[in-house]
C-alpha cells in the first residue's frame, strides 16, 4: 500500500498556489513534493510554477515552469456557459510555455514549447518545440497537420525532427481506423531520415486485452532498399 499525505495547501483567491506532498511506499520509503510559487493570468490560467521532487534516495530535481500563454478556444460556447451548462472542451487552449529541469546533478536542460494552433474543434494542429541539452545543444520538432476524425481522434500528423548536429528526419503517421471503444486498430508510419531514405512501418489487426494493453498486431516493415518484413 501507498500512502499520500497532502499538506501546506495555500490558494490566492481560490487558486492553488502552494503544496507540499509526501508519498510513502509499501516499504517505508518517504519522497516528497514541493509545489510553489504559481501564478495565474486575467482568465485564472497558470502561469508560472516551480516543483521540487525528492527521491527515496535523498535525490532533489526542480523543475521551473513558466511563460503560460493561451487562447481562447473557439469550440468554446458562451450560451452554454451562461446557462452553467458543462462542456467537455476547454474554454482557453495552451499555446506555450518554457520549462527548465535542474537534475541531481545540477545539470540543467530546457523545452521552449511555441506556436501551438488549433482546429475549430479546440483540436491541437501544429507545434514547435526546441529541447536544449546540458551542454546548450539545441534539437527542435516541428510538428505539423494534425487532423482528427467527428469523435476527436488523431487520424495523421507529419513531424520533422532535427537534432544537434541539423540533421533531420521526418516523420509521416496515419491510423487507418479504430475501434468503437476508440482504441487504435491499425496505422501507417512513413520515416525519412536524413539522407532522404525512407522506410515504412504499417501496423494492422492490433487487439487488446480487457485492461486495454495491446497483446498482438501483425506488422509489415519495408526498409530503405524496398524489403519487406513480416511480423504477425
Amino acid at each position: 500500500m501507498t500512502e499520500v499525505k497532502w499538506t501546506g495547501g495555500r490558494y490566492n483567491d481560490k487558486l492553488l498556489t502552494d503544496y507540499h506532498q509526501v508519498t510513502i511506499d509499501h516499504r517505508g520509503n518517504m519522497s516528497t513534493k514541493d509545489w510553489t510559487g504559481a501564478t495565474y493570468d486575467a482568465n485564472n490560467q497558470i502561469k508560472s510554477f516551480k516543483e521540487i521532487e525528492t527521491d527515496v534516495f535523498g535525490n532533489t530535481r526542480e523543475r521551473a515552469w513558466s511563460g503560460g500563454t493561451y487562447i481562447k478556444n473557439g469550440a468554446w460556447r458562451e450560451d452554454l456557459d451562461e446557462n452553467d451548462l458543462a462542456q467537455e472542451n476547454p474554454k482557453f487552449l495552451l499555446v506555450g510555455y518554457r520549462e527548465v529541469v535542474t537534475d541531481e546533478n545540477g545539470v540543467v536542460t530546457r523545452r521552449d514549447w511555441t506556436g501551438a494552433e488549433y482546429d475549430d474543434r479546440g483540436q491541437l494542429k501544429s507545434y514547435n518545440e526546441t529541447q536544449t541539452d546540458g551542454l546548450l545543444r539545441e534539437s527542435t520538432i516541428r510538428w505539423r497537420d494534425g487532423t482528427y476524425d467527428r469523435y476527436g481522434r488523431l487520424m495523421a500528423y507529419q513531424q520533422e525532427t532535427t537534432d544537434i548536429a541539423g540533421l533531420t528526419t521526418s516523420v509521416d503517421w496515419a491510423a487507418e481506423y479504430y475501434y468503437n471503444d476508440l482504441r487504435l486498430k491499425s496505422y501507417r508510419e512513413k520515416t525519412t531520415d536524413p539522407l532522404g531514405l525512407t522506410q515504412t512501418v504499417e501496423r494492422q489487426n492490433m487487439d487488446y486485452s480487457r485492461a486495454g494493453d495491446l497483446v498482438k498486431y501483425a506488422q509489415r516493415h519495408t526498409d530503405a532498399r524496398g524489403n519487406l518484413v513480416k511480423t504477425d
